[in-house]
């Protein structure tokens, strides 16, 4: 956190986090989507995790 000389607090972050902290913004903004990834997160939280190997093409 950077308090500036009128004693605004503003904070530095690299671009990385900032693009992540946007894409995390993106996702949630609609509430379809929101739910659905919540109830996955909740769910890998509690261990309610499948495992599926990838498909190579």
């Amino acid at each position: 956190m950077i308090i500036r000389d009128d004693d605004k607090q503003v904070t530095l972050a690299s671009l990385a986090d900032d693009n992540a902290e946007q894409e995390t913004q993106y996702l949630l903004a609609n509430a379809t989507n929101a739910e659905r990834l919540l109830r996955s997160l909740a769910q890998a939280r509690t261990g309610l995790l499948m495992a599926h190997e990838l498909i190579e093409e």
